[in-house]
């Protein structure tokens, strides 16, 4: 079934709702991948009191509609400029975070998963299903959307202290750029560490969940993650990531028990790496479409 736009560009039913399911699905992959240091997991909650598995279950499900969104407003938009569709995008992103406050009674669970995951799923609307299974050039996508967002949103804040988010904050005292950098640069690290990594470990034989938590792991030694960032503990930040990149040095995964250690550290020192995770739930979300895009009809 296929649903036209005044622009006379089409798009496909089933379509929608395959990008949308494989998006949903990576962030419940990503929350049931344990452990993972910090984090809600299968396990446990991480340094997070408030929510557990079932939280996250519950904002991914009510998020799945808004996924279907986010397609239809990238195809409703591919004539246009990218801009065009950055801008309608951001008006269904609201709606999101709305909806996913309401499933979990006031708990932001996946705000940054929303900017980064519905990115993605607008421009897989802006494409043509044929390029799907192509993570650069949906990336690439991504980069062309959102070009000079770190300028407009953070280099000219003129907000107060009292007023800025977490982010604008870290910007204005490190030059960290976070999400905003991320999306700009088209998601450098799922490219470059994420997909590569993931790949190689299914190759060699390990389980998603183990490829899963060893890419949760490689970012948290590279990437800036502003949750982890704001806690200010720096010199303890810098030892973990330190500990853990050692670890990775020995073996192509690291074993389940090593990461628990790492958990409990983590916990001790109120350490969770949303930023990451998101990138995690960006990353499976890209693999599926590039493994899975194949099987479905065009």
């Amino acid at each position: 079934m296929e649903v036209s736009y005044k622009n006379n560009c089409k798009v496909n039913i089933n379509d929608v709702r395959f990008g949308a399911e494989l998006a949903t699905r990576s962030l419940l992959y990503e929350v049931c991948i344990t452990p993972k240091p910090g984090l809600v997991d299968c396990a446990n909650s991480g340094i997070h009191n408030d929510m557990d598995i079932f939280t996250f279950v519950s904002s991914s499900c009510a998020l799945f509609s808004c996924f279907e969104d986010f397609i239809k407003c990238g195809r409703s938009t591919a004539t246009s400029t990218p801009k065009t569709t950055m801008s309608k995008l951001r008006k269904i992103g609201i709606k999101a975070e709305k909806k996913m406050f309401k499933a979990t009674n006031g708990i932001n669970t996946h705000k940054g998963a929303i900017f980064s995951l519905g990115l993605v799923c607008g421009a897989l609307g802006r494409l043509p299903r044929t390029q799907w299974n192509n993570p650069k050039k949906i990336l690439n996508e991504c980069k062309k959307m959102t070009k000079g967002i770190v300028k407009e949103e953070l280099e000219n804040i003129s907000k107060s202290q009292a007023t800025m988010t977490n982010g604008e904050k870290l910007y204005k005292e490190y030059g960290i750029t976070g999400i905003r950098g991320q999306a700009e640069s088209g998601f450098p690290i799922v490219i470059s560490v994420g997909l590569p990594i993931l790949h190689d470990a299914l190759k060699k034989g390990y389980s998603l969940n183990e490829a899963g938590y060893s890419v949760l792991l490689n970012f948290i030694t590279i990437l800036d993650d502003t949750c982890i960032v704001s806690k200010q503990n720096h010199a303890m930040r810098k030892k973990l990531i330190a500990e853990i990149s050692d670890e990775l040095k020995k073996a192509d995964v690291v074993s389940a028990d090593k990461v628990n250690q790492f958990n409990e550290k983590f916990i001790d020192n109120s350490f969770s790496p949303g930023g990451c995770a998101d990138m995690l739930a960006l990353t499976l979300f890209l693999y599926f479409l590039e493994t899975e895009s194949g099987n479905q009809c065009i």
